[in-house]
């Protein structure tokens, strides 16, 4: 958000408000002073107040002397206010002052008429036109350099918040000193049927600043440098053998050879124990298709799982009635 300092519309309006003619005005945006931060430095530095010959050069360096003593009381006018605002922004920084960022009147007005001009199509009066605090708003977004999520209920109407109640004021304790601040104002819209949730987004659509910033972005260089586009990457050459230099056969056996690991997360495949094999008209699988683990149905049985679960090896079940015991215990085996 564009502070005092930096605003083209409050330099203007504050040399007028001074008594400076327009034709010096334009004089000094010719020479590259069009805020208030750059005519505070241009002659001397803040604190340091300049001189009769330095304001004369500034506004006419060709012919000094044709400066009249009310421009020239004007200018020293406004060099004031200027070295004056710029201490007065050093000092706010240093201490870190808790006010509430607003954009200057001057630069709102000049916004609002630049708005305008653009939006020709929608009549920015009555229930459109956007409330002082919905630019303080976005200009918050602005000032913190970071996008967030703007609410549409925040977008009231310049008439609703010219009706609004001025908010009181608040004792705030800080450091074990008490100041009086006033109250942050955080106007709502009320958002009950759909006309009303229609004006608040309308209104909300003018105060989007990025949106002609992201047209622009297809020509910043800082874009079309990473569409550019990039070189090819060749694959290494792969050596060439030398004919000169043969291998030993063993060596090239062992070179041809590849060693294969185990995979330990596959289950090896394993025969029948002879303790099963001799038993016939046994079950390999269960009803569901699972098989069945072989050293639970055997004498030795299986730790890693109980009688109906699941282990590695398979179902823990009987391989001759498929019940939730082992073969050992089965009646029908037995029999």
């Amino acid at each position: 958000m564009v502070s005092l300092l930096k605003s083209e519309a409050a330099f203007e309006a504050r040399a007028k408000d001074c008594g400076l003619p327009g034709e010096e005005i334009e004089r000094l945006k010719t020479a590259g002073i069009v805020n208030i931060s750059l005519l505070a430095f241009a002659t001397s530095a803040p604190g340091t107040p300049p001189s009769e010959d330095q304001l004369r050069n500034l506004l006419r360096p060709l012919n000094p002397e044709s400066v009249g003593v009310g421009t020239l009381a004007a200018l020293r006018h406004l060099m004031f206010e200027c070295q004056t605002l710029c201490l007065a922004h050093v000092k706010a920084s240093v201490e870190g002052t808790d006010k509430k960022v607003e954009l200057v009147p001057a630069e709102r007005s000049a916004r609002i008429a630049s708005q305008k001009a653009r939006m020709r199509g929608l009549t920015l009066s009555g229930p459109l036109e956007c409330s002082h605090g919905s630019y303080d708003y976005v200009g918050q977004m602005l000032e913190k350099d970071s996008p967030m999520y703007l609410e549409p209920h925040r977008f009231d109407t310049r008439a609703a918040e010219v009706a609004r109640e001025k908010p009181g004021k608040e004792l705030v304790l800080d450091q074990n000193k008490i100041s009086v601040k006033d109250r942050s104002d955080r106007g709502k819209c009320a958002i009950q049927d759909a006309l009303s949730l229609h004006q608040a987004l309308q209104t909300a659509s003018g105060a989007l600043p990025l949106d002609a910033a992201i047209a622009d972005l297809n020509r910043d260089p800082t874009v079309l440098f990473h569409l550019l586009p990039s070189r090819e990457t060749k694959a290494p050459e792969r050596p060439q053998r030398d004919p000169s230099k043969k291998d030993d056969d063993k060596k090239r056996k062992i070179n041809e050879k590849k060693k294969v690991k185990p995979d330990s997360t596959k289950v090896q495949k394993s025969e029948m124990p002879d303790e099963l094999r001799s038993i016939p008209n046994l079950l390999t699988v269960s009803e569901s298709g699972e098989k069945f683990c072989w050293p639970y149905n055997c004498a030795k049985g299986c730790k890693f799982a109980k009688a109906g679960k699941s282990c590695r090896r398979g179902k823990h079940a009987c391989m001759r009635c498929g019940k939730n015991h082992s073969l050992q215990e089965c009646k029908e085996n037995k029999e």
